[in-house]
């Protein structure tokens, strides 16, 4: 068994268990969204600032190992036009079971993200991605694959493990462990977190998880650090946790551009398949006359802009889309969600041993 999946079932049986990172979050916090009340995680206690996300009314947010049904509700609730991608069956459960009932259309992904992200070049505006590639052994990849998929201009919103807490022990007085913490070439390291039921975990440098994005064409705008929000280090004021905000640049021309392309291209495979009658459809406009980035997908007549799944959750017609898939899970979302504690299991303090901290399924 791959360790990606050893990893998916692991989440899955924490969240049987009433793990904190997948509760969703309740009708009310959904409600205090709509008014403009709301905060979200990427790190365990510092809420992200909402200048990061500027309006996302009409925006197309991909929340990236972003499962459990605590951020994407929240976003949904502001107006954007959501897509969720984890690994962990559960997770995508409870993102199904919140749009469900506050009736907003959402797309689900179960995939992999250590694996090429199934979707096109340019397709999101902005990416949340809370802690979790700890739960992967190579990230570059990763930032690569969120630099192909975020438009012109578009943001990437992640938060990181420093690699801290991978060094001490269940009391965060003692270094025990060498880095990189890695269970694959380390049995000593695979033995500690077979001990405490955390999955398979990776420790990574601020050269991967900040240089990485660098390397792959990011330009950095803003940082944060965030501690445990609990145990010793936390008490010391230590930080274990950054989260950062990046861009894909792209001039206004270019966005303009880029988004008028994409827009001709849905109107071709529009006329196209009513010239062939395989279709009756008309063409889905609003969001592109309201000069929202993003092209004018198509679908059937919803009396609504359709995003990548027509109104409610049907696929969109047009030959540009893709279909209803699923995936992610980590940081509490809004108000009263569930804050996350510090790492990542639910015993002890190290984020491999304890499963109350940022985290999401190693997709």
């Amino acid at each position: 068994m791959e360790y990606q999946d050893i990893n998916a079932a692991t989440i899955d049986r924490w969240v049987d268990e009433g793990w904190e990172w997948g509760v969703p979050i309740g009708h009310e916090d959904y409600l205090r969204a709509t008014r403009g009340q709301w905060d979200v995680l990427l790190t365990p206690t510092k809420p992200v600032p909402h200048e990061w996300f500027g309006d996302l009314a009409g925006k197309r947010v991909l929340g990236l190992a972003a499962g459990g049904g605590q951020q994407m509700p929240i976003f949904a609730a502001l107006g954007a036009d959501c897509t969720v991608l984890d690994y962990s069956t559960r997770q995508l459960e409870s993102e199904r079971a919140v749009a469900e009932r506050e009736g907003y259309a959402i797309r689900i992904v179960r995939a992999d993200m250590t694996r090429p992200l199934p979707f096109a070049d340019g397709e999101f505006d902005l990416i949340f991605h809370p802690v979790s590639n700890c739960y992967v052994r190579e990230v570059k990849p990763i930032w690569r694959e969120c630099f192909r998929v975020l438009a012109p201009g578009g943001r990437l919103l992640a938060g990181l493990d420093n690699g801290v807490n991978y060094l001490v022990d269940e009391d965060e007085r003692e270094i025990i462990n060498s880095l990189p913490f890695d269970p694959l070439t380390n049995e000593d390291q695979r033995r500690q977190l077979e001990d405490q039921d955390c999955g398979m975990q990776f420790s990574h440098t601020l050269e991967e998880q900040i240089g990485g994005q660098l390397e792959a064409g990011f330009t950095l705008l803003a940082l944060y650090e965030d501690t445990n929000g609990e145990g010793r280090l936390h008490e010391l004021g230590i930080p274990s946790f950054v989260a950062t905000l990046a861009r894909k640049q792209g001039s206004a021309r270019t966005n303009r551009r880029f988004f008028a392309i994409q827009y001709r291209k849905c109107r071709f495979v529009w006329a196209l398949r009513v010239i062939l009658g395989s279709e009756s459809v008309t063409p889905c406009t609003r969001r592109w006359k309201a000069g929202i980035s993003g092209c004018g997908r198509l679908g059937k007549t919803t009396g609504r802009a359709c995003s990548l799944t027509c109104g409610a959750m049907r696929p969109c017609t047009a030959g540009c889309c893709f279909s209803p898939r699923s995936r992610r899970r980590m940081p509490g979302s809004g108000p009263g969600a569930a804050r996350p504690s510090s790492r990542i299991t639910s015993r002890g303090s190290s984020p491999w041993r304890t499963r109350t901290g940022p985290s999401g399924t190693a997709a």
